[in-house]
């Protein structure tokens, strides 16, 4: 899906009982993302801005292509000062928000239900505008598994058309990269084979990385498995560049990818999302190579 440089994703949560779970899903979604592609209003909006005013303009809901909806064991009955429901009241900025991001079929609303947080099922629990609310899927993020967990719905979000921030700029490095030494590489074989080959690097690499962020390694006996399967995955591909291209100048950049998982000083959780950047970042280097394969001649022509 093809989304607009200003597409932002849309943190909604009421600020005086959100807990702890905004803020730190927005940190999260910011080093997926970058920072300008995710909305959060505290930190969003500068001191002295006239709240409504930036929401509907500066940071217009019309921009918005995910609202992810924060749901606390207190949201449903969160009360103004007077003791009557804040979601009853029809500009209360909660529901305003969640109202506006049904209305429109190129927005994707996820709510997310914090630790014991739950909704009744019966579509009166909620004022009428927002009661579709209920029939979304939801994901829900426990503190003690927020990690986890919070990766789970990062990768729910990228399914929306976002591309991951740390993707982007490793994509404009290779490009660099390549751009600069694409006059010196040459192929060693024919350009169907070595589209083959760089194909097959792929297929495997989405497989490695679809294994990874569905099923993070939970202990250390799961981490050195699934290092075992890189490893294997690397050699091949340092093969495949010797025998592809000369000078091989894709295989001295590939070697700067350095093994960042296999520092045993690093927490098992770090490791682990090492394991799923050095994938990512290998996979989409021979993505480009493939698709610069029409720039390289072959050696004996």
């Amino acid at each position: 899906m093809e989304l607009s440089e200003e597409a932002i994703i849309f943190v909604n949560y009421r600020r005086a009982d959100g807990g702890w779970p905004a803020g730190h899903l927005a940190d999260k979604l910011q080093n997926a993302f970058g920072r300008d592609r995710v909305f959060l209003d505290v930190r969003s909006i500068d001191a002295g801005d006239d709240f409504t005013e930036e929401i509907s303009s500066r940071f217009r809901l019309e921009m918005t292509s995910v609202l992810i909806v924060v749901i606390d064991e207190k949201w449903l009955f969160a009360q103004d000062n007077v003791g009557k429901r804040r979601l009853d009241h029809r500009s209360d900025w909660v529901r305003v928000e969640i109202r506006a991001a049904l209305a429109r079929k190129d927005c994707r609303l996820i709510p997310v239900f914090v630790d014991d947080a739950k909704l009744p099922p019966e579509k009166e629990a909620l004022p009428r505008d927002i009661a579709p609310l209920l029939k979304r899927q939801r994901f829900s993020i426990r503190q003690e598994t927020s990690e986890s967990d919070i990766d789970r719905l990062i990768y729910e979000v990228e399914k929306s058309g976002f591309a991951r921030f740390n993707e982007v700029s490793s994509h404009k490095a290779i490009q660099a990269v390549l751009d600069e030494s694409s006059k010196q590489v040459r192929l060693q074989k024919s350009k169907a084979a070595a589209a083959e080959r760089l194909t097959n690097l792929i297929e495997v690499g989405d497989s490695l990385l679809d294994l990874v962020r569905k099923s993070r390694p939970s202990t250390l006996e799961e981490l050195d498995a699934r290092s075992r399967d890189w490893h294997k995955w690397r050699q091949f591909s340092e093969q495949s560049m010797r025998e592809l291209f000369t000078p091989p100048m894709p295989l001295a950049w590939l070697k700067e990818l350095r093994p960042k998982h296999l520092d045993f000083e690093k927490p098992l959780e770090e490791r682990a999302k090492d394991l799923l950047r050095d994938v990512e970042k290998e996979t989409l280097y021979f993505r480009n190579l493939l698709q610069r394969l029409d720039n390289y001649e072959r050696v004996d022509e």
